[in-house]
């Protein structure tokens, strides 16, 4: 699969002043990538298809892709944490609640011992 090449230095900018935070805010951050002719006839036939600008496809598609290892990344920490939560849970003994006793004690009431 071809990848999308980056600059080699990015400009970071750290602290703005309120002034310039506040124009920032109204403007639109650029984005620029090199590629060669094959990928950019690729993503224009793409997105062509889908009625849209090459800029619209690629943003559209790489802030989908982006979501999706987001997502992702929190599933597998979720399930990472909630393995070891289950597992504790599995290794230590159990106890219902008194309100859940409550519960049973009442379901017996109504429906009997069966």
């Amino acid at each position: 699969m071809p990848t999308v090449a980056t600059p080699k230095r990015a400009h970071v900018q750290t602290a703005l002043s309120p002034k310039r935070a506040h124009a920032r805010a109204d403007k639109h951050d650029r984005f620029s990538a090199r590629l060669s002719a094959v990928q950019k006839d690729i993503l224009q036939q793409a997105a062509e298809i889908e009625g849209r600008t090459l800029t619209e496809f690629v943003l559209v598609h790489a802030q989908e892709a982006a979501q999706k290892a987001i997502r992702e990344r929190a599933i597998l920490r979720l399930s990472e944490r909630d393995s070891i939560a289950l597992a504790q849970a599995l290794g230590s003994p159990w106890e219902p609640s008194e309100e859940l006793r409550a519960d049973i004690r009442h379901m017996r009431d109504l429906f009997g011992d069966d």
